[in-house]
């Protein structure tokens, strides 16, 4: 198996990345393509599409954990399924899927780029293969969505207290790019990235783009970020 590219975004962690591709328009990030393929040749006719599939090694999963069932924390960690009926990390081979937006093509004097957003994609992961989103074969609009369908979603909306908004402003002087960075994390912790069955009024921190943020759950569809610290990583 060939590494297509390398991906750059601003997850340096597991723990905050959405469970899913596709709940974030502003987590935008880049893969590295290798020397092999950054001839435009192997890219002619990608600007056409909007969307693309990444074939994806998840290369921080521990395969000794591999399981026959696993605990999808959309249930609450409670329930016990198949590995093969979810969409968990812990899988017999450590392969992934994601359906990315295509920001477009960059070439450099060093580096040929693909710009991408809306993803779910630990910096460092490799890239085995893309492919084109072609809606026409791809969406199917009569499939059902299992057990996920009787699992909705609570949303949650973010606050950010003054001292933290201060702060943020010495890491991102940039008006533009902090109202991104707050539009990103906003919708990082849309729909709760902590393990339902861990969840507790203690402070929880995750780390975007450099800096480490720690929130608490304020009420039943309220996150409040009260602290922020550069990163570690």
């Amino acid at each position: 198996m060939k590494i297509i590219g390398i991906v750059r975004s601003g997850f340096t962690q597991k723990f905050g990345i959405p469970r899913q591709a596709g709940l974030g328009p502003d987590l935008k990030a880049t893969l590295v393509i290798q020397k092999e393929f950054a001839d435009p040749d192997w890219w002619r006719g990608i600007e056409s599409f909007s969307h693309l599939w990444f074939i994806t090694h998840l290369h921080q999963s521990d395969d000794s954990k591999t399981s026959p069932v696993v605990r999808p924390p959309r249930l609450g960690g409670n329930a016990k399924l198949g590995v093969f009926a979810t969409r968990s990390p812990v899988r017999p081979n450590p392969l992934g899927l994601s359906l990315v937006e295509n920001k477009g093509l960059e070439f450099t004097d060093k580096e040929t780029l693909l710009h991408f957003a809306n993803h779910d994609l630990l910096n460092g992961t490799p890239i085995f293969d893309i492919k084109p989103y072609i809606k026409e074969v791809d969406a199917r609009m009569e499939a059902t969505d299992g057990w996920i369908q009787d699992s909705a979603h609570q949303e949650y909306s973010v606050e950010l207290t003054a001292e933290v908004l201060m702060s943020l402003s010495q890491f991102i002087p940039d008006q533009l790019e902090r109202e991104v960075f707050l539009r990103a994390i906003a919708q990082i912790l849309r729909f709760d990235i902590r393990p339902r069955y861990k969840k507790t009024n203690e402070l929880s921190w995750f780390s975007y783009q450099g800096i480490d943020l720690g929130f608490t759950q304020e009420t039943e569809s309220l996150f409040k970020i009260s602290q922020i610290k550069a990163s570690l990583l």
